[in-house]
């Protein structure tokens, strides 16, 4: 028995090891403000070769023929790439890829659209990145990460931005942009087995598209040629001194997510479950009582189990002056999809945990180790990858009160002993 724990440790630590290269090779920097250059402090990966990132650009038609090339992809659901037409405005499609549940998908169509017939140097061109019906939309793509997102600017003074339902997401990019040399362009391969590479002689405009399930921009990769970008026009970029400095967000308003470490699960039965988390206290040990903090959950979700029958397993501890909402989505350490919960943590119930020095409280947010179908997950790594964003309320005081809206993203490894 003991030699077969130390197998095991010694197995579970090389999949931690796994997950947590793979959270650094996934992570991507912080976008840096609209239309401002953000210069990558690791080196460039084969994806996005470049030193410099424009964060917002538009680009424009320099009387060459335009044309567009599928690049790279991680989107876990099917998207479809348009073209807004200039003249009408109408979306033209152009490259569709259905998501395999695990990313790099390669698409179904249009893997190399050339000549989009665009040759007034005058005239804007937007691309639109939307999310489709496939098998995996709705356990991946939910709410406002169904929305469109454009090339370009999503302000108010774009032809094309966020309205209606997603009218809140006004302000926050959807792509960045950068320029790649016709030398880079000329030694890139087929981006998938059996299509065709990029015809060699121009350089172009690399676009990558954040899906708006969290601030990767990877989800889609493109290439543009026959395009400027307006931030070339003057041939001139800002050195790193001149880019804005981000206001400090205080100490007291951090929004905070962390995860790790192995948990020994309890014996339980399995079932399908609408959120897999629950909301509890957070613990010194896995193996203290829990104060469970859902009952608004178990009104809004029917069939959820009571604190009697809730499983121990491993935690993500949020740290807030606020309430918050999440969208965490939960792999295995090889990619297989097991369970997404999204939902919020309301004032009432931040309202039942202790208030820290700084103003902030904690809660710990349990998963529940089951996959879609309520199958019981076997022992191993798994890791987490999502958003958790803290929302102002009406009903925060002090300190709290005047904290803004905050937006962390997650991509952590874990361990789990089954029972």
């Amino acid at each position: 028995m003991g030699v077969a724990m130390k197998r095991f440790g010694a197995t579970l630590a090389s999949c931690l090891v796994f997950c947590f290269c793979l959270c650094v090779s996934l992570c991507v920097p912080a976008p840096a403000s609209a239309r401002t250059p953000l210069f990558l402090a690791v080196s460039p990966s084969a994806w996005m070769p470049v030193n410099a990132v424009w964060q917002g650009a538009n680009v424009y038609g320099t009387g060459k023929p335009v044309s567009v090339y599928f690049i790279h992809s991680i989107a876990d659901w099917g998207n479809q790439l348009y073209f807004m037409d200039p003249a009408t405005g109408s979306e033209n499609p152009l490259l569709l890829y259905r998501g395999s549940g695990r990313g790099g998908a390669c698409p179904d169509s249009g893997g190399l659209v050339a000549d989009l017939g665009v040759r007034d140097s005058s005239q804007q061109l937007v691309f639109m990145l939307r999310t489709i019906s496939s098998n995996y939309a709705g356990k991946y793509c939910t709410g406002e990460a169904c929305g469109p997102r454009y090339t370009g600017m999503n302000d108010a003074s774009a032809r094309f931005h966020s309205s209606g339902e997603y009218a809140h997401l006004l302000g926050q990019v959807w792509a960045q942009a950068a320029r790649i040399p016709q030398a880079k362009a000329d030694s890139m391969g087929p981006p998938c087995t059996g299509t065709s590479r990029i015809p060699p002689g121009e350089g172009g405009v690399l676009f990558s598209f954040n899906d708006g399930a969290n601030d990767s921009f990877e989800d889609l990769v493109i290439l543009v040629t026959g395009v400027e970008m307006d931030v070339e026009r003057d041939h001139v970029i800002p050195p790193d001194s001149a880019k804005p400095k981000p206001k400090p967000i205080p100490v007291n308003c951090v929004l905070d997510a962390t995860t790790g470490g192995v948990t020994h699960g309890d014996a339980f039965l399995p079932r399908p479950m609408e959120m897999p988390l629950s909301a509890i206290r957070p613990r010194d040990m896995p193996t203290q009582a829990r104060y469970h903090l859902d009952q608004a959950w178990r009104e809004r979700y029917p069939g959820r189990p009571d604190e009697t029958a809730f499983p121990n397993g491993p935690e993500i501890t949020v740290t807030s002056a606020l309430p918050f909402s999440f969208n965490l989505g939960f792999f295995t350490n090889t990619g297989e999809f097991i369970n997404r919960a999204h939902g919020s943590v309301t004032a009432g119930m931040m309202g039942l945990l202790p208030v820290a020095g700084d103003g902030r409280r904690a809660v710990s947010l349990m998963w529940y180790p089951v996959s879609e179908k309520g199958n019981l997950v076997s022992t191993g790594a798994y890791v987490v990858k999502g958003w958790i964003r803290s929302n102002p309320a009406s009903e925060a005081v002090g300190p709290a009160a005047a904290c803004p809206e905050e937006k962390t993203n997650l991509l952590s490894a874990f361990g789990y002993i089954r029972h």
